[in-house]
């Protein structure tokens, strides 16, 4: 039993009542070579992303907020201002980098995820009836 601040690993826990049941093949299928880099190249691809447009939404409330008079200067005759330019450049940026995502998780991410799939299932770690 673990003493108070000790922490417990969930995967090696013993089940107890109020302890959600145990799952081996978790632990030895993120053991698998295929699974770390799976989750390494998903992590660095999807954080990087986020991070990007984090950027951009801050980056553009700070030129609204500080450049009010900037943000306020219009574009030629049509009445369009710079700062509804950069908003629309946000959501342009949000738009694209969506696509970015689900093009490098077509090309990468996925065979990689029916690799480790694959290795799960020979190694016998798959559970039966259990989904793609």
């Amino acid at each position: 039993m673990a003493s108070v601040g000790q922490e417990v690993d969930p995967v090696t826990r013993p089940p107890g009542p109020s302890a959600p049941r145990a799952w081996p093949e978790a632990e030895r299928l993120s053991r698998l070579p295929s699974f770390r880099v799976l989750v390494r190249r998903r992590g660095r691809l999807a954080w990087g992303l986020c991070g990007l447009l984090v950027a951009a939404f801050f980056g553009f409330l700070l030129f609204v907020s500080l450049a009010p008079a900037a943000a306020a200067l219009p574009l030629g005759a049509t009445g369009l201002t710079l700062g509804i330019a950069a908003g629309i450049g946000v959501i342009a940026l949000a738009i694209a980098v969506t696509g970015l995502y689900v093009r490098r998780a077509n090309r990468s991410i996925d065979p990689l995820r029916r690799r480790v799939r694959e290795a799960g299932q020979w190694s016998g770690l798959a559970r039966p009836g259990a989904g793609e």
